[in-house]
């Protein structure tokens, strides 16, 4: 079962968001126009030294392309792409093995991915990841 929680794509501007009606202020960007992002992940629950498999997905908006990518994994490392410049990402795989500091026996951790595309935007999504000393 993947778990997400999406976090869309940020550019600069203005919003009034009162009663669930989003408008724009004159003269300011659009909220959504970075990549459309998804970072799944397989399992979100998983014992300590089992390796999780994250998949990227991502697509660019307009006529601006994907430029590089960072997954970081909540524990203070990451994993970057290679720059590139790229309409779509379709479930580019990544793996990574969590570690627990010693006497904690359950962490919970928030994978992000960031997505920067060729106009100077940028698409986020998260997933948490649950590891534990055994079966979490």
């Amino acid at each position: 079962m993947t778990m997400m929680r999406r976090f869309p794509g940020k550019a600069l501007g203005l919003a009034l968001i009162a009663g669930g009606l989003t408008v724009g202020l004159p003269g300011c960007a659009p909220l959504d126009v970075g990549p459309e992002v998804v970072l799944e992940a397989i399992p979100t629950s998983a014992p300590m030294g089992k390796p999780i498999d994250f998949y990227v997905s991502a697509r660019a908006r307009a006529s601006s392309k994907i430029v590089v990518w960072t997954v970081f994994f909540g524990d203070g490392t990451e994993f970057k792409s290679e720059p590139m410049a790229v309409v779509s990402i379709e479930r580019q795989k990544i793996t990574h093995t969590y570690t627990l500091p010693e006497g904690v026996d359950v962490m919970t951790f928030v994978a992000s991915l960031w997505v920067h595309d060729s106009a100077g935007n940028s698409g986020r999504d998260a997933v948490e990841i649950t590891v534990g000393r055994g079966q979490p």
